[in-house]
């Protein structure tokens, strides 16, 4: 997610978002626009207010985690969503309570 919130500031939001953009702010990540698989980050959704991406862990869950410009926190899940709505429900991740 650092690297679209990264873009988004540059952009002043998400739309356009691209594997050519991930890879150009970090190396180390492989995104696709293709289906979600193990080993890439899938792009699902890039638009002006917010972005979606997901991917395949090792023992094959389906994990999403989606951010708006509107909300101030990144939301998760455990389905191939296509939409930042539908990426909800946690389970992979979390979060730090003090």
């Amino acid at each position: 997610m650092a690297v679209a919130l990264v873009f988004s500031i540059e952009r002043e939001g998400f739309e356009g978002f691209s594997p050519k953009d991930g890879r150009r702010i970090d190396r180390s990540l492989r995104f696709t626009t293709s289906r979600t698989r193990f080993g890439a980050v899938s792009i699902r959704q890039a638009d002006r207010t917010s972005i979606v991406f997901s991917t395949e862990s090792a023992s094959g869950a389906i994990l999403c985690i989606a951010r708006t410009i509107s909300e101030d926190h990144s939301s998760f899940g455990m389905v191939d969503a296509r939409s930042a709505a539908e990426c909800k429900g946690g389970g992979w991740i979390k979060p730090n309570v003090g």
